[in-house]
């Protein structure tokens, strides 16, 4: 899968064996400055099935990916 077109979210469960659980704005996660950027999306996933995947993802939190 990519993120490069936002994949819509049934299409993710219909293809892999996860359930989405959440997918939200982040609100004010653009940061400060005289550029801000948007806000961020959370998406959390339950894998049905024992498997594998690789994130590519940009800025994430290390904290919030463990739990």
């Amino acid at each position: 899968m990519t993120n490069s077109r936002l994949t819509d979210l049934e299409v993710l469960e219909w293809r892999f064996p996860v359930l989405l659980e959440e997918f939200s704005i982040r609100k004010n996660s653009g940061g400060q400055g005289q550029h801000a950027g948007g806000n961020g999306t959370r998406r959390r996933l339950r894998f049905l099935e024992p498997m594998t995947a690789a994130i590519l993802s940009n800025r994430r939190n290390k904290e919030l990916a463990k739990n």
